[in-house]
């Protein structure tokens, strides 16, 4: 799973939208469920939240899971909300790179995410799970817990590299332990029209050679697409989604409004496809 590809800014940026997306339908909040399940804690730094003051975080619901003889901390007890429309966060902490070694060791060592998210069903309408950029044991409990998963290719030279073990990865948990997980779709990132090597790359996903060349997820393209990384980083910085950053000298009212539309039709298309599986 390669890095920079904008698996964090897909995450929490795409979890606030289905969010408003939903609320807006039913006509009241509803509210979505995000893990940070990367020991980088991008996602949990992307809300706000600075994970050296907290005391819990998602590590300590793995880690009191493989305890034996212990009690399991509920992760309804770690999630928070965050300044972001319908968004309780479950957050990651540097001690969270430890657990590839304690999983090591452990029984049942890919479903303790499986097990900690069994609270969360009719609590949340959907939960997003941002996963560490390498394939080791706590992406394994990622898939083993999820029903689909989103693949962001980044539309540059190198945004292909890792999909193949990414993909045989996915085919071995589906095997092995979880096989109602679903490939959702494939999302390009970060195109940009001016760039031929941009355009070449989303021209090769669009073509029969993809489909050749990886035949597993062969028509599962999305539609959609999440162009304009300058204002992705620029938000990022500020700790805010595309949806709640103000306009300022350094982001500009078109480029959000940009952004935000091609965050809706990614959200569409995601909930359509979800609910079509």
């Amino acid at each position: 799973m390669k890095g920079g590809v904008g698996k964090t800014t897909l995450t929490t940026n795409l979890a606030v939208a289905v969010a408003r997306r939903l609320s807006g339908a039913r006509g009241r909040e509803t509210r979505v469920a995000v893990i940070d399940n990367d020991p980088q804690a991008s996602t949990t730094r992307s809300f706000g939240i600075e994970e050296v003051n907290l005391e819990d975080s998602i590590y300590e619901v793995y880690k009191s899971d493989i305890i034996v003889g212990g009690e399991p901390l509920n992760i309804i007890d770690v999630l928070m909300p965050v300044d972001a429309e319908g968004i309780d966060l479950a957050p990651s902490h540097i001690r969270l790179s430890k657990m590839e070694m304690e999983l090591a060791a452990a029984t049942d060592r890919e479903k303790v995410l499986l097990r900690a998210t069994r609270s969360l069903k009719g609590r949340y309408a959907y939960t997003f799970v941002d996963t560490a950029p390498s394939i080791g044991l706590v992406t394994r409990n990622a898939l083993t817990a999820a029903d689909g998963v989103l693949i962001p290719v980044q539309m540059s030279k190198l945004g292909l590299d890792g999909l193949t073990d990414l993909l045989d990865t996915i085919k071995d948990v589906q095997r092995k332990l979880n096989p109602r997980l679903k490939i959702i779709g494939i999302l390009p990132t970060f195109y940009d029209n001016r760039n031929k090597v941009s355009k070449s790359a989303l021209a090769y996903l669009m073509g029969d050679q993809f489909a050749a060349d990886y035949p597993e997820v062969a028509g599962k393209l999305m539609t959609s697409r999440m162009d304009e990384r300058g204002v992705y980083e620029k938000v990022q910085v500020e700790s805010r989604s595309i949806y709640n950053a103000p306009t300022s000298s350094d982001i500009r009212r078109d480029e959000l409004e940009r952004a935000r539309v091609d965050c809706d039709q990614i959200a569409d298309e995601v909930l359509q496809r979800c609910q079509a599986t």
